[in-house]
């Protein structure tokens, strides 16, 4: 009987997830601009103010952040729709709206959302600042950014979306391979064999091969090295018949479950 050989699988799986891992790594992070023309204000508002400052531009429908850098941001911010040449008296409600774009870059600035508008009708409006009280705003600069055409704008790269299924991919796959390999050794079964000597003492082999089987099925134990001739294997020739009976009895252990005999070894080996 041989030992069943070693799974694999486990290092496959290992060893392919690290590659996607670091490849998806890669990818994403080759992909900078890209993501600095979705996500970083500074690229993407359609109106700038620095200080307490306004300007005025055309709105489509949809959803506006006013997004400042951390740090900067001691402004009030209002948007007022322009009707003719002058600003209505009320200017829109300042509510932050449900979007999945956020503010990032890869130059590692950190940006706040500091108000939101539902703009409800195209048309022209003005994005005033002012500072607040006892503060200075002077260098403060707001970014109004329309969130709906960036939400998911970076997904039309190809390589960012091979890259993102490269991570996903290595991160499913490395606990997968974890999982394997315990299934694995779970699965193993137990092939060493324990035995008693002539001489009283115990063999133990942890490898189970055909010759071994062969000499369970004649009645030898392959275990006990071999003696050369005239003591013939036995190991009883300077011992009195009492002496040998005495520590060739295994019938207790036998009983008890901690030893086997040859026939039972070749039983289970069978």
């Amino acid at each position: 009987m041989e030992t069943a050989p070693r799974n694999p699988w486990p290092a496959r799986l290992a060893v392919v997830g690290a590659v996607l891992l670091l490849l998806g790594a890669f990818l994403v992070n080759s992909q900078g601009d890209s993501i600095d023309q979705a996500y970083d204000p500074r690229k993407v508002a359609i109106m700038e103010t620095t200080g307490s400052s306004g300007e005025v531009g055309t709105l489509a429908v949809g959803c506006y952040y006013a997004v400042t850098i951390e740090g900067a941001n001691n402004v009030e911010v209002n948007l007022t729709k322009i009707e003719g040449s002058a600003r209505v008296d009320a200017s829109l409600e300042n509510k932050i709206c449900a979007s999945d774009w956020i503010p990032m870059a890869t130059d590692g600035a950190a940006f706040i959302i500091t108000d939101g508008w539902t703009v409800e009708e195209g048309a022209d409006y003005a994005l005033d600042t002012t500072c607040q009280a006892d503060k200075t705003c002077t260098n403060d600069s707001v970014y109004l950014v329309h969130t709906n055409p960036y939400q998911y704008a970076v997904f039309q790269s190809p390589a960012f979306l091979f890259g993102i299924a490269s991570c996903c991919s290595g991160l499913l796959l490395l606990p997968l391979a974890g999982v394997v390999l315990w299934l694995s050794r779970m699965g193993k079964k137990a092939t060493s064999v324990v035995m008693m000597n002539p001489d009283g003492t115990m063999s133990q082999a942890k490898e189970i091969t055909p010759e071994m089987m062969a000499a369970f099925a004649r009645g030898e134990n392959p275990l006990q090295p071999k003696v050369d001739a005239p003591f013939a294997d036995t190991g009883l020739a300077e011992q009195t018949p009492a002496e040998a009976e005495a520590f060739v009895d295994g019938k207790q252990s036998v009983m008890s479950g901690n030893l086997l005999t040859t026939e039972q070894v070749y039983a289970l080996m069978r």
